[in-house]
């Protein structure tokens, strides 16, 4: 659930784990593996900002190097279950939740239509906002027409609530259908992008255009795009972006 202090030992027991089919007493080369164990991942930042210069390696970088060692020993490649934390969509799906019931219990009954989200991260923070516009409005469009093209409506699923789920997403990432979720009914997702954290401003003639042969930093099993990593708007540090926010939406302190 998070980058662990001694790499190596984690590293050897996971796939300790994997190779031998939980059974890690009995030699890897004679247990038959028909099916790789459930892997659950969380956070799939490369790195992250702290104390030093330099930005620090973080749980993503731990999960290039479990990867890379799975398929270097099996020829497979690892296969997640589910992959949560940012830039998954479950999570923003989460955090909608999570706001509409915060926003029921102060007394409001309007539902949210417009989500802000704050981070300093273009590949981890930004693009996982994008992706989670991508899957309202992929979410909105199926509410309204069904497989043959044909008006539907807001249908429900069969055990009366919305439906949540996207077939044009992996499994690793989908929003399971009976998830206990508040109605989703966001329309708009608003990425802004501080300069306090691992995302350096760079000149205007330096952005990132579609084609870069630059790092890709995101993870393996995400789109790689640079239209994911562009903000809404580039905001000085988290006091800007809530000033900005406010005066968005005409709110008066």
């Amino acid at each position: 659930m998070g980058e662990p202090k001694r790499w190596e030992s984690a590293l050897q027991i996971i796939v300790d784990l994997l190779r031998t089919d939980g059974q890690p007493r009995k030699d890897n080369e004679i247990v038959s593996v028909v099916k790789q164990l459930p892997v659950i991942a969380c956070n799939m930042d490369l790195q992250f900002k702290d104390r030093a210069l330099s930005p620090r390696f973080g749980h993503g970088a731990f999960l290039v190097c479990l990867e890379a060692l799975y398929k270097k020993l099996t020829g497979d490649d690892l296969q997640y279950t589910s992959l949560v934390g940012k830039p998954s969509e479950i999570t923003f799906r989460f955090a909608e939740h999570v706001l509409t019931k915060e926003s029921q219990r102060m007394g409001h009954t309007d539902p949210i239509k417009t989500m802000y989200l704050v981070g300093d991260t273009p590949e981890v923070d930004i693009a996982g906002c994008n992706l989670y516009q991508r899957y309202i409005d992929r979410l909105r469009q199926s509410r309204h027409r069904d497989g043959n093209g044909n008006d539907i409506g807001n249908r429900s699923a069969s055990n009366g609530k919305m439906r949540m789920e996207d077939g044009t997403l992996p499994g690793c990432r989908s929003v399971p259908d009976d998830a206990e979720f508040s109605a989703q009914t966001v329309e708009r997702v608003v990425a802004l992008l501080v300069c306090t954290g691992v995302y350096l401003p760079r000149p205007e003639q330096d952005r990132e255009e579609e084609g870069d042969l630059r790092p890709v930093h995101g993870h393996r099993d995400f789109p790689s795009c640079a239209q994911l990593n562009e903000p809404a708007r580039v905001c000085r540090d988290v006091e800007d972006a809530v000033e900005y926010i406010l005066e968005s939406e005409n709110f008066e302190c």
